[in-house]
């Protein structure tokens, strides 16, 4: 079993984490190259506009632009403005999670048919959602650490960072339930069941997904070199 205190160990694993998020910046960079032409349609006016996708776009960018944020934090060696960095990296993070969980309330309203009585609760919910991630913007402080040559994180606010964990994950449990039961109360029986399996497949995939990461997140986020060693020693 591999020694987790070990320097070198520790190194290594600062090196494969480093080069996984390269990876999945290649990944999204190719999904985005080949999903462009939907957004150039709208953005030509060859489809039309709709203000809900405000949120799709906002969600889409903000990835895109945490993903290379973040990146830029694990990759950098010359000296820069590493509290600025972090903040950027944590404010386009609250963005996606904010506007994921508001295109799956767009959903829910549909399948709702707009019902107030589901409506009002969501869009309070939504606005608590966002007050605390706006909250969690300067959680992170960092500095440049001329010795390691890399940004290092000075300090982090866990307590936040938890709350703003569990208050998405909740939000998004109840946004699974509501439009389960939407479906099973508004749609035809035979379409019910093909619907139904589709959500639930869909929940099955994105629980998991971003429980993980939002689990880490709770602990030091955005990650940095400095700090995954001493995830490595929390962990061990």
């Amino acid at each position: 079993m591999p020694n987790w205190h070990d320097p070198a160990e520790i190194q290594r694993d600062i090196q494969i984490f480093a080069k996984s998020l390269l990876f999945w910046l290649g990944v999204y960079v190719w999904e985005y190259l080949n999903s462009l032409g939907p957004d150039l349609d709208i953005l030509l006016a060859r489809r039309p506009f709709r203000p809900a996708q405000l949120v799709y776009f906002a969600c889409r960018y903000a990835n895109l632009a945490f993903l290379i944020g973040t990146n830029i934090a694990m990759e950098v060696s010359h000296p820069i403005n590493c509290r600025a960095l972090y903040i950027f990296d944590t404010l386009t993070l609250g963005v996606v999670l904010g506007t994921s969980s508001g295109l799956l309330m767009l959903r829910t309203a549909v399948v709702w048919g707009y019902d107030k009585r589901v409506v009002i609760p969501l869009i309070i919910c939504s606005l608590g959602h966002w007050a605390v991630i706006l909250r969690d913007i300067v959680v992170v402080h960092a500095s440049w650490n001329p010795p390691a040559h890399t940004c290092a994180v000075d300090e982090v606010f866990n307590y936040w960072l938890a709350v703003e964990f569990i208050y998405t994950m909740v939000l998004d449990f109840i946004i699974l339930c509501l439009t389960t039961i939407g479906l099973f109360r508004c749609l035809p029986i035979k379409s019910k069941l093909d619907c139904c399996n589709t959500i639930r497949s869909k929940a099955y995939t994105r629980f998991p997904c971003g429980l993980f990461p939002q689990s880490c997140a709770g602990h030091e986020c955005p990650p940095s070199k400095e700090f995954i060693g001493h995830a490595i020693h929390f962990l061990s």
